[in-house]
């Protein structure tokens, strides 16, 4: 994958195959330390020990529609190319949490992509569930929540809508934008 925001968007796809109706996506440039941080923690279904075991095996997948299964593979690859880390735990019926840590530095390590749009782009999924965005940058950081949206705006809000997408996905530059 091209950048770290097809990687996310990937993991954000199997939460909502999951049937999580939360996911929690928290990035962390932490400049001082040379890392880049990126957590996805959903409530879907989870998974059983033998799936966990089997899910870095870019020849294994739960999708019928395809016989492979790279993207959790490639982003490790990513991760460990940099001199990073790579971890996933999920517990059956309870969720899964990917935490992916890149040396932030390191001339390998895959531009982190277009997330204001990546966020937007998620939000026009045809499933029901809310999202948070955590965006940090060393002390300083913003969250994005659709549920605070859904609060302050109208509970039946379609995030679908054209306008309401470009004014998230506007929102979400913006404060990344203002911690830089």
């Amino acid at each position: 994958m091209k950048d770290i925001s097809l990687h996310i968007l990937d993991i954000v796809q199997n939460s909502v195959v999951a049937k999580s109706s939360l996911i929690e996506i928290d990035i962390f440039e932490n400049i001082i330390d040379d890392k880049l941080e990126i957590k996805i923690t959903d409530n879907g279904i989870g998974m059983n020990e033998e799936t966990l075991r089997k899910v870095l095996d870019p020849f294994f997948t739960t999708r019928k529609t395809r016989n492979v299964g790279l993207g959790l593979s490639l982003m490790k690859a990513n991760c460990l190319n940099t001199g990073g880390s790579f971890q996933i735990d999920s517990i059956e019926g309870q969720g899964t949490t990917v935490k992916a840590v890149f040396v932030y530095s390191n001339i390998d390590r895959p531009p982190l992509g277009n997330i204001p749009q990546t966020i937007s782009t998620i939000l026009m999924s045809e499933e029901s569930f809310d999202l948070t965005l955590t965006y940090s940058v060393d002390q300083d950081s913003f969250e994005f929540s659709t549920i605070e949206v859904k609060e302050m705006l109208d509970e039946d809000i379609d995030f679908k809508d054209y306008e309401i997408s470009n004014w998230i996905e506007n929102f979400i530059e913006e404060n990344i934008n203002s911690l830089k």
